[in-house]
């Protein structure tokens, strides 16, 4: 390509518009809004009547995230979404059009099925269907060309944009008429401060430090070994690239005469796939000082499993779910002709020749949050386009998932399937899959059971690599942190496992100056206590609806003073007369209880104490039977345990070994344990207990526990493993000396072991 082809290719500035015909300024053009300003923008988007919805992950509440940003509706529920008139128009037009051509339903199903490799929608019917929507539009004053297709993308951007903004969508100039659009390109934001859409996305307030990678030291970089080995294929990878418009192959001296010091060559690798094509990853980050320049603005936030879980909550008998999965979806945003030079490669470092992607790129700082704006725009209008019908989509990067509740709901994903075809976007039509089951993006979702959990496939790996690992004796610790990094994610949907982590946590932070280790056996434990609960049916948990306890169901306290260590705690759920309430009064000594005295002084182990004392009410006082799972409530004075018990999770021992037996137990019983805070003077009873001030307990009622004869679920094990598992861990930290960072070897593990 000459220099004049791509000066021609500067975009020249696009003209806003409004519904009285003046121009408007584009939210992605904003470049202030901190703070209050912030959310004034916010409040300008609701999408709904009503706060929004909230989910609930790792004892946290969060607000709810589809994927398509803050102004979304589906942060709503289906009752209480804003109805868009000309978005129940257009479904109207849809429909009719549909019907027309096809069996809408059965359509559905065989997607569920898998039986379309192509595109299921005849040309005919699409662009009937997008005529539909213009003619709509125009006669609601659309004012843009609706016809207009801005080269190297396929989206209908005008036709997009008209219909979020008659919707009254925040964003809708971002697509079209704003500058800096996706119509005209977006910039990578090299060295140039990204704007800010305050609308759809939080504040970014953190950010990866690039340390010695923010200066263009080595502009013309060599390929990694994948890439170098595998460089016809990938030459051949990016001919068809560029017959779709997403790269430009120019000789070396006129892309540095065209782009100078903006010309970076940058390294790649490459990760073959299933089909033997390849992933081609363009390494911003190293020697270019293309990332390190970088500072995106805009905070991406995709679903996790407490916003399936929330779905699943608000559908109370949820019909149908489906997946699908967008074609390129990285390379599907424009990126500005003068900012092509960065993104810069080469197949062969002896070539005269570089390539240079001319739209998103995988391994680009920015790439991920453009294709997270430009699709959040049209997953609203999704929302927009079926208003109140009980449908929710979510989104995670380039994967989608609609699950719905009715047959209208689930006859309305064709409608949207249709809609977005009419938008342009690209399926991958042979990984549609759905029913009433279904894997997504790692997790696994059953609408029969009401459950959510991770995929078979992804449990398969875990229990694999366990079975491997533990056979070995010995671990690169590198691929040990991988592989906690991939249970944190697994046990974020099967919370109860969580505790389970935090040794796995304190012995892989103490080692990491290590190469290789060799497993201990409270380790060793560990791995196959996961991969047991994982192959006897805790792959997934049910979500719901939780059945609430009627009443709080006990109270409980701990005293240490010297060697004076007690327990109590008593039965609130029985009644108001504590004459009539179970209870338990125990006292702890160096022989039941040498853990209790490992910090010396029995008062420095009081949280371990505290939370011992709920686990043997949870014990003695075991909840009624219910179907289903229920949650349980119980008071203590503790208020670090109620944080505790709210995530999950603890590094410190024996405070994790307790918190696993109580998560084991609860597990066994099918609840969630919900631990209240109360002032001293409410928790009087319990307290008296622990100073064995028994006057207002009737001795009939009272429960014994004897440490010494309760194993537990893992308590015993996990107790005696535990304290030479924390004394080796000790020793390692008192090792130290060097404060290098672990050492990497070889490949890493997401490329030679993926997993899903």
């Amino acid at each position: 390509m000459s220099a004049e082809k791509v000066s021609a290719a500067l975009p020249s500035p696009a003209v806003g518009h409004s519904c009285s015909g003046q121009r408007v300024s584009s939210s992605v053009d904003t470049d202030l809004l901190d703070g209050e300003e912030e959310s004034a923008w916010f409040h300008q988007a609701v999408g709904g009547c009503g706060p929004p919805l909230k989910s609930h992950m790792m004892g946290k509440s969060k607000p709810f995230v589809d994927g398509s940003g803050l102004c979304s509706p589906g942060r709503w529920s289906p009752c209480a979404r804003h109805v868009k008139p000309i978005g129940a128009q257009c479904f109207a037009g849809l429909q009719t059009v549909l019907d027309k051509h096809t069996d809408g339903r059965r359509l559905l199903f065989e997607l569920a099925c898998k039986k379309h490799v192509d595109q299921p929608f005849p040309a005919a019917l699409v662009k009937e269907a997008r005529e539909a929507v213009k003619g709509i539009l125009r006669k609601h004053g659309a004012q843009l060309d609706l016809d207009a297709i801005p080269e190297r993308q396929p989206f209908h951007l005008a036709l997009l944009e008209e219909f979020l903004r008659l919707c009254n969508d925040p964003d809708a100039s971002a697509y079209f008429s704003g500058k800096d659009s996706f119509a005209a390109g977006v910039s990578l934001g090299v060295n140039q401060k990204m704007p800010r859409t305050p609308a759809v996305f939080e504040k970014k307030c953190k950010w990866r430090a690039y340390d010695g990678e923010t200066t263009a030291a080595d502009v013309f970089r060599n390929n990694y070994p994948g890439a170098a080995e595998n460089a016809k294929a990938i030459e051949a990878q990016f001919v068809e690239e560029a017959k779709l418009g997403a790269m430009v192959k120019m000789e070396v001296e006129e892309a540095s005469r065209i782009y100078g010091e903006n010309l970076r060559v940058a390294s790649l690798g490459a990760i073959r796939k299933a089909d033997d094509s390849f992933r081609v990853v363009h390494d911003g980050t190293h020697g270019i000082g293309v990332n390190g320049n970088i500072k995106v603005r805009d905070q991406i936030a995709c679903p996790s499993a407490g916003d399936l879980r929330q779905v699943l909550q608000v559908l109370e008998k949820p019909t149908f779910v489906l997946t699908a999965d967008i074609k390129r979806a990285h390379r599907l945003v424009k990126i500005k002709p003068e900012d092509w030079g960065l993104q810069a490669c080469r197949t062969d470092e002896s070539s005269s020749f570089v390539w240079l992607n001319t739209v998103g790129t995988f391994g680009v700082a920015s790439a991920a949050v453009h294709w997270s704006h430009l699709f959040s725009g049209i997953q609203r209008a999704v929302y927009y386009l079926t208003g109140t019908l009980k449908l929710f989509l979510l989104t995670y990067v380039d994967d989608l998932l609609f699950i719905t509740q009715g047959k209208a709901a689930t006859d309305a994903i064709v409608v949207a399937l249709l809609f977005m075809v009419v938008l342009g976007v690209p399926f991958s039509w042979h990984k549609c899959k759905g029913g009433t089951q279904v894997e997504w993006v790692g997790y696994y979702v059953d609408l029969e059971q009401k459950s959510v959990g991770i995929s078979e496939k992804r449990a398969d790996w875990i229990c694999n690599w366990v079975e491997t690992t533990v056979a070995a004796g010995v671990v690169k610790l590198h691929d040990f942190s991988a592989v906690l990094g991939r249970l944190s994610f697994a046990m974020a949907a099967i919370e109860h496992l969580r505790p389970f982590l935090g040794p796995l946590y304190a012995w892989s932070a103490a080692l990491e100056n290590v190469v290789h280790a060799r497993l201990p056996k409270a380790v060793i434990y560990i791995l196959r206590f996961i991969e047991h609960m994982l192959k006897h049916g805790w792959r997934t948990r049910p979500v719901g609806p939780l059945q609430e306890a009627r009443r709080e169901l006990f109270r409980a306290d701990a005293k240490a003073e010297g060697e004076v260590i007690c327990i109590g705690g008593w039965a609130v759920e029985d009644g108001p007369d504590t004459k009539s309430c179970r209870w338990f009064s125990e006292r702890l000594t160096r022989s039941n209880a040498p853990w209790a005295f490992l910090a010396g002084e029995s008062f420095r182990a009081i949280a371990s104490l505290e939370l011992f004392a709920t686990l043997v009410s949870l014990v003695l006082f075991k909840p009624a039977c219910y179907k289903g799972s229920m949650k349980i409530s119980a008071g203590t004075d503790n208020l670090g345990n109620t944080h505790l018990i709210a995530r999950l999770m603890s590094t410190k021992f024996p405070l994790c070994a307790i918190l696993m037996e109580v998560a084991a137990v609860l597990m066994d019983g099918n609840h969630d344990l919900q631990l209240e805070w109360l002032p001293r003077l409410q928790n009087q009873e319990a307290d008296n207990l622990t100073n064995e001030i028994f006057h207002g307990f009737s001795e009939d009622r009272r429960l014994r526990f004897r440490m010494e004869e309760y194993e537990g679920l893992v308590l015993q094990a996990m107790l005696n493993l535990g304290m030479e598992l924390y004394e080796d861990v000790r020793k390692a930290r008192d090792r130290k000396v060097s404060q290098t960072k672990r050492v990497k070897t070889g490949e890493p593990l997401r490329v030679r072991d993926p997993w899903g």
